[in-house]
This record gives C-alpha cells, sequence and structure tokens, in this order.
C-alpha cells in the first residue's frame, strides 16, 4: 500500500499541548515546519487526482449496504430522492466517496471530521452566544479521518451543483478553485489566531 495512502494520527507534533489550557502548545513555528514536511511524502498537487482503483466496489452494492439498520419501509423514499439528479445522488453517497477518498493520498492529519461536508449540508443558526453563523450543520457522518476528504467532498460538490444548475465547465471549476481557495486563506487566518479564538470564529 502507498504510505500516502495511510491514514494515522500526526505523531510528529507533541499532543500533550493541548491536553490542558495550562500547558503551552506545540510552538508555531515546529507545526509550520511539520506541516511543510508532509508537502514532500504528499504534494498539494496528488491531491487533486483521481482514477477509478481496479479493486472499487461495486457502487451500486455499496448504497445497498448502507440500506443495514434502516426503517424498509423508508429506503424506497431514500432511492427515489438519490435518482433525482446527480447532485441528489452525491448526497445520500458519503460511503461512496468515503471508499474512494480512503484510496488517495493523505498527510495524515487525522481529525474529527464532518464526513459529509457537502453544499447542503452548511447553512446559517445560531451560536449558543446567540450570534448568526454560518457553517456546516450537520454531522450525523462524523468521524476520525483525513481532512483532506472533507475539502474534496465538498469541492466535488461546488462542481456537480454548479453543473445541474446549468453552469458551464469552466464556471464549475472556477467555483471549485474559489472554493480550495477560500478554505486555504481561512485556515492560514486561523492558524494564526489563539487556541479560545480559534473556538469562537
Amino acid at each position: 500500500m502507498d504510505e500516502r495512502n495511510q491514514h494515522v494520527v500526526l505523531t510528529s507534533a507533541d499532543s500533550r499541548g493541548f491536553v490542558s489550557l495550562r500547558q503551552p502548545a506545540t510552538p508555531r513555528p515546529e507545526r509550520y515546519a511539520i506541516g511543510r514536511s508532509l508537502r514532500q511524502r504528499v504534494p498539494r498537487s496528488a491531491l487533486g487526482s483521481w482514477s477509478v482503483p481496479e479493486s472499487r466496489a461495486d457502487p451500486v452494492q455499496q448504497i445497498i449496504a448502507t440500506h443495514q439498520g434502516r426503517l424498509d419501509r423508508l429506503i424506497p423514499i431514500r432511492i427515489g430522492r438519490m435518482i433525482a439528479s446527480p447532485y441528489a445522488f452525491l448526497r445520500g453517497a458519503a460511503a461512496i466517496m468515503a471508499e474512494d477518498f480512503a484510496h488517495l493520498p493523505s498527510t495524515g492529519i487525522t481529525p474529527v471530521i464532518c464526513g459529509d461536508a457537502h453544499l447542503g449540508n452548511f447553512g446559517f443558526y445560531a451560536s449558543p452566544e446567540r450570534d448568526l453563523v454560518f457553517d456546516l450543520n450537520d454531522f450525523d457522518e462524523a468521524h476520525p479521518g483525513a481532512w483532506e476528504w472533507d475539502l474534496r467532498r465538498l469541492v466535488t460538490s461546488v462542481w456537480v451543483a454548479g453543473r445541474q444548475n446549468g453552469s458551464p465547465e469552466n464556471a464549475c471549476e472556477e467555483a471549485a478553485a474559489r472554493c480550495v481557495a477560500a478554505y486555504r486563506e481561512h485556515m492560514a487566518y486561523l492558524a494564526e489566531q489563539p487556541l479560545l479564538a480559534r473556538s469562537y470564529e
């Protein structure tokens, strides 16, 4: 197995710094150096490519497998919704994408991810402080995983939604690129903020 496809918790940073607010976190320059070193293992250009693996499971069988544990009477409704459009299928196919993503290169940074970060799972809601925020609002697929999975699913949903809305391919590509740029810029901003500031951002 390609070592870039292994998903392990990042062990090169001192995690003790986040056990308690009384202990200092790993210094930012050290964390940035770790991030740059991960680019040697997984270049950013590797994050945007995908090809169908020979051992890929049948997507129809994957959908059928996700019926386990569901109420039988609701399964036809779910399938009916998924076949309405490519975007509707994408929304209901988190398990298929997760299986595809599991074979792609990853930096090995494994936080708790949304697991289903498509456009439809973003929205407005009130924070505990009663501020109006725009953020992810659905976490029923949340699990430890590569951060790249959430970003890939979000960007894919931007492109597929654009196609469904009749946008030309160049406009879909531009929207996807802007999505990635906004993610990168906001992560760079958050990286400079203190822990509590990031928590309330």
